[in-house]
C-alpha cells in the first residue's frame, strides 16, 4: 500500500524471514509498509495482521486530522489540552461536552450551570455511529449531529 506523506521523513528498511518492512516517521506518526515474503501459513497470517494494524493506524490518524480540521479554534484548544470540546445544541442551545477516550460510549455530557455559576454534568448521553470506526470519526459525527440535528440525537440517545 503506497503512502504519500509530506514533511520531515525518517525511513528505514528491515528484513526478517517472513516480511520486509519499510518504516517511516512523520511527526509522531510511525508508518510501516509490509511485503510478505514467507510461504508458511503462519507467516502469511502474521504479515496480514501487521498490514491490517498499519491500515488501522493510518485510518485513525486521518480521522483525527479530519476532526481537528472541523473544530473551531476554541474547540481545538480545549480538545488538545483537556481531551474534550464543547458543542451548543441546534434547537435547545444546551451545552454538550464531547469527551475523547471512551470510544463513543457514554462520552457526551449534557452540561448545566449550577447556582455557583460553574458548569456541572446534568446527564450523560450514549449515541454513536454503527460500526468499528476510528475515534476521530465518532467524535466528529457526534459534534455534527448535536450542532445540526439535536432533536434526532435526543430521540435516539440513551441517557443516564
Amino acid at each position: 500500500m503506497p503512502v504519500t506523506v509530506y514533511g520531515p521523513i525518517i525511513s528505514a528498511v528491515s528484513t526478517t524471514a517472513w516480511y520486509t518492512s519499510t518504516s517511516t516517521t512523520v511527526g509522531s506518526l510511525y508508518i510501516h509498509s509490509f511485503t510478505c515474503d514467507g510461504t508458511d501459513n503462519w507467516d502469511q497470517r502474521r504479515c496480514e495482521y501487521e498490514r491490517q494494524r498499519q491500515d488501522r493506524a493510518v485510518a485513525y490518524k486521518k480521522a483525527e486530522d479530519w476532526l481537528m480540521e472541523n473544530l473551531s479554534d476554541e474547540q481545538r484548544d480545549s480538545y488538545s489540552k483537556e481531551l474534550f470540546f464543547e458543542v451548543i445544541g441546534s434547537e435547545s442551545r444546551r451545552m454538550y461536552r464531547v469527551r475523547r477516550g471512551l470510544s463513543g460510549v457514554r462520552n457526551v455530557q449534557e452540561m448545566k450551570k449550577a447556582i455557583t455559576g460553574r458548569w456541572k454534568i446534568a446527564r450523560t448521553l450514549c449515541f454513536h455511529p454503527a460500526g468499528d470506526l476510528p475515534e476521530g470519526d465518532i467524535l466528529l459525527t457526534q459534534k455534527v449531529l448535536l450542532e445540526r440535528d439535536e432533536e434526532y440525537v435526543r430521540k435516539v440517545a440513551n441517557f443516564s
